[in-house]
């Protein structure tokens, strides 16, 4: 009776029991069938070693002097905008591609922020090539390589300044009241659009620049450099030359250069003002005796001292500012300031007034002047003109 009752208690215990962990294993069941997992979002970009989920994110963080670094493709469908003030940074795209995918800009950088970008592909998806690509409003962009493309146009910059140190750009620049620097890199199917016209001034003394829009340069070298960097920005000096090689064999390069092209015509501008009739015509007689030896490794004959003593003397007088006004692709020669320009003579105007001589001291040289055409004719009256 005692084992019965034991018995009786025991299986009682067990089914107890086993309700419960039924009960529990069903519930775990009913959970598992309707979790849904949920992940944490893809990290895009980092600063140092800080990561970030969107890029927009990583820029509102980044500190002056910080880089912010891309870890994966991204594709955006908003502007990502910088927000802090005067701070500089370096966007590294880690050689992964940002590609946007909606009508607005990818980038927009403004308040007097110095951005650089390098290592990476920017672009618009196909559907949204004909828009804005990066804006650059009151900043500084530094483009240190990568490529850009898919954008009209692809830089548009707007109070602010834009440096292309290397890379690739396909397509167009706009900008407005801005700097353009282009000191490498290439540059595809590319045209400048630079909306203001500005005024150079380069300065000369005995033929050599002293001054480039009022600042003055002991190093000629500098002087160049910096008429190249404002030319540059203007596109201006793109053409191309075909010339005679020493054995014969003609030759043609295209080439890009600015400074040369905007100071010989300045130089030439200002000859013209200060230089006699004959000194101009044997110049450039001689001068292009001395071009063509110097290109055929003829440096080192004789008589290029000879010719150099002579241009050196033609230049005493070639002082003043020569003038010009720079605009896309182009440029035009205005107008010389010079206390040695030969047009400010008291004797005449060119086609206004004379105060030199008289009308019949006019005729006298008229008559005198055709001596040569008189006799040669009245020997030769079967000759008629």
């Amino acid at each position: 009776m005692g084992d019965f009752r034991m018995r009786k208690q025991r299986e009682s215990l067990q089914k107890k029991t086993f309700v419960p962990i039924i009960g529990l294993l069903f519930l775990i069941i009913l959970v598992s069938m309707n979790h849904v997992p949920v992940y944490a979002a893809a990290k895009v970009a980092s600063i140092g070693s800080r990561k970030y989920t969107s890029l927009q994110k990583a820029v509102d963080s980044v500190k002056n002097g910080q880089t912010i670094k891309l870890l994966k493709n991204v594709s955006l469908k908003k502007t990502v905008v910088s927000k802090a003030r005067n701070v500089k940074y370096t966007i590294n795209l880690n050689e992964h591609t940002i590609t946007g995918n909606s009508s607005k800009a990818v980038f927009k950088f403004k308040k007097n922020n110095k951005v650089t970008l390098k290592n990476g592909k920017i672009k618009h998806g196909k559907k949204y090539a004909g828009n804005i690509l990066i804006e650059c409003d009151d900043a500084v962009l530094t483009i240190a390589g990568g490529t850009y493309s898919n954008g009209n146009p692809v830089f548009d910059v707007d109070d602010g300044k834009l440096n292309i140190n290397s890379g690739t750009v396909v397509g167009a620049v706009y900008a407005e009241d801005s700097d353009v620097t282009i000191k490498g890199g290439t540059i595809k199917e590319a045209y400048f659009n630079i909306y203001d016209e500005s005024t150079l001034k380069i300065t000369f003394k005995k033929g050599e620049i002293v001054a480039v829009n009022g600042e003055n340069f002991d190093d000629k070298v500098k002087a160049i450099q910096k008429i190249e960097e404002i030319g540059a920005s203007y596109a201006i000096g793109r053409d191309c030359n075909v010339g005679d090689t020493i054995i014969g064999i003609k030759g043609r390069v295209g080439f890009e250069a600015a400074a040369p092209k905007l100071i010989i015509e300045a130089h030439r501008l200002l000859e013209k003002s200060t230089l006699s009739k004959w000194q101009q015509y044997w110049k450039d007689q001689v001068a292009n005796w001395y071009g063509m030896f110097l290109h055929e490794s003829q440096y080192l004959e004789p008589v290029m001292p000879d010719i150099e003593a002579m241009l050196t003397s033609s230049q005493r007088n070639v002082n003043g500012t020569a003038i010009l006004k720079l605009r896309p692709y182009g440029f035009e020669t205005v107008g010389v300031d010079s206390d040695d320009d030969l047009t400010k003579s008291k004797l005449g105007e060119y086609g206004e007034t004379q105060t030199g001589w008289t009308a019949d001291e006019a005729k006298g040289f008229i008559k005198v002047s055709s001596t040569p055409l008189r006799v040669y004719y009245g020997i030769h009256k079967d000759e008629k003109r």
